[in-house]
């Protein structure tokens, strides 16, 4: 799987980057994500990266999902699209499916 390498991971006031890419900075109405990241900058542009892949993917958003433990991804400085991409094995292997 070829990843793009995380640039910065941010902080409560600093976004969240990928290398080659602008800061994900925060969008409005986008509210459910921001409240998520608990109004968190870089673990809100982490989300948002994860939740980027995911709906290009499947068509579904990541808090479309079964519960995950984001945070402790993001803390781990776990690269947002292999855990989206994780996070997306283990719904299909919930519903009974193979990727």
């Amino acid at each position: 799987m070829d990843l793009t390498s995380v640039a910065a991971w941010g902080d409560r006031t600093t976004p969240f980057q990928l290398d080659g890419q602008a800061p994900v900075e925060r969008r409005p109405p986008d509210n459910r994500l921001w409240d998520y990241a608990g109004q968190e900058l870089g673990f809100y542009g982490y989300l948002r990266t994860a939740h980027a892949r995911i709906l290009r993917r499947i068509g579904l958003g990541l808090l479309d999902l079964s519960d995950r433990r984001w945070r402790e991804d993001y803390d781990a400085r776990q690269h947002p699209q292999e855990v989206a991409d994780e996070a997306i094995a283990d719904e299909a292997a919930d519903m009974g499916c193979e990727l």
